[in-house]
């Protein structure tokens, strides 16, 4: 590998991608997307793990780890890539993930895994990798917001499905999953689950590794000029005053709450105003509920000040 992998990761919709983006913007690293993400043609693995949030535990994976190693040297699996192809255009984007690579090799930068998928397997990646790791929260309210306009729907038996994970990191939430394998709820209900889920095991994360880096999203998009130099610097990543310019524009007011309909990945956005777009996505009843139903896990992150946005938001 050219340095230490960053790991950035949290639970899906948590502003991985913008964050990746934002410590991208130092021009040290190479940000490699989701190679755990099981429905990702363009994964950089070889065979990406068959299930949504995989989680490897204490007996190890020797050949993921082998192919894990190989994608941290920049060295995209592209036989198996264009294997996975199913169209010209994707074909096209392998030949551009290579490009990357070979550009990132040259000037040897370090890989950033922007993968929330790889969440429950950090632990297992740091041993592994000696990664810098960045665990992100963001609020509850704001994930199944988040979900709920995608309409994007979790399949239980991802985590049910994984017996060590049951007798360890998720342990306290067992019996809860295993009952929303069979009736999961609509996307609010499933939401709520699995946030209490991550946001637990990220509490545990931060108190057992004090050197990984385990931030709430809205703190950084609240001061982005401010606290993403932080953080880079905290990852070991070299940053300038033309990074913090890339980010100050990335960031401006001037660009709205909102991304364009159906750009799920977008990151251009007034990132202080974005906080909020939650508080106009769900009705009050959501709210009440949600909030209700992560109020045994959200004070680990959140207290009440965080769901009242502020007069000028």
């Amino acid at each position: 590998m050219t340095g230490r992998p960053v790991l950035v990761t949290g639970s899906h919709r948590s502003g991985t991608t913008w964050v990746g983006e934002m410590l991208s913007r130092s021009g040290e690293v190479v940000s490699i997307h989701e190679p755990f993400n099981p429905d990702l043609p363009a994964s950089w693995l070889e065979q990406p793990p068959a299930r949504w949030y995989h989680h490897v535990g204490d007996a190890g994976d020797r050949p993921l780890a082998e192919d894990l190693r190989r994608v941290c040297a920049l060295r995209p699996a592209v036989g198996a890539m264009l294997r996975r192809a199913r169209s010209p255009r994707a074909a096209a984007r392998v030949a551009v993930e290579s490009a990357r690579a070979l550009e990132g090799r040259v000037r040897r930068r370090r890989a950033l895994l922007k993968d929330p998928i790889a969440f429950f397997s950090a632990e297992w990646i740091d041993a592994e990798l000696d990664a810098d790791v960045l665990v992100l929260v963001r609020h509850p309210a704001a994930f199944a917001g988040s979900l709920q306009r995608l309409g994007w729907a979790f399949d239980f038996t991802n985590l049910t499905s994984q017996p060590a994970l049951l007798d360890g990191l998720a342990a306290r939430f067992a019996d809860e999953l295993r009952a929303a394998a069979v009736e999961p709820g609509d996307i609010i209900d499933q939401a709520v689950l699995l946030w209490r889920v991550i946001a637990t095991v990220a509490s545990g994360y931060a108190e057992c590794h004090p050197d990984w880096q385990v931030r709430r999203y809205e703190d950084l998009a609240a001061d982005p000029t401010t606290q993403v130099p932080a953080l880079a610097q905290a990852l070991g990543l070299r940053w300038s005053e033309d990074a913090t310019a890339s980010v100050a524009e990335l960031t401006s007011a001037e660009l709205g709450a909102e991304v364009a309909d159906g750009d799920k990945g977008g990151v251009a956005r007034d990132s202080r105003a974005a906080m909020w777009t939650w508080r106009a996505r769900l009705s009050d009843a959501d709210i009440d509920r949600i909030r209700r139903g992560t109020d045994d896990v959200s004070g680990h992150f959140y207290g009440d000040e965080d769901w009242d946005p502020p007069a000028t938001a």
